[in-house]
């Protein structure tokens, strides 16, 4: 697979019931080097189960787990490199 062209982050907390629809958006994207970087922020609900189901439909999607809510997330708390094309859903 080619490295991932774009980076779609999205922060979650105790995202459960709206999740799914924000996943499914950016796996139904045209261009197919993607990344789909999910962070659970101390999420106390179904959030990080959910993320993990849909990690294993799509090897695109990764978990960034926070057990303690950090609050807004930046691409240095990710340790993500800058020159990505970083697309942030909120």
């Amino acid at each position: 697979m080619k490295p991932p062209r774009v980076s779609f982050v999205i922060p979650a907390y105790n995202a459960e019931a709206y999740l799914a629809q924000a996943i499914l958006s950016c796996r139904g994207q045209s261009i197919k080097e993607l990344e789909i970087v999910v962070v659970n922020d101390g999420s106390e609900d179904g959030t990080k189960d959910l993320i993990c189901w849909h990690m294993e439909q799509d090897s695109r999607i990764h978990l960034v787990d926070f057990v303690k809510n950090q609050g807004v997330v930046r691409p240095e708390t990710l340790e993500m490199p800058m020159h990505m094309r970083l697309i942030f859903l909120f």
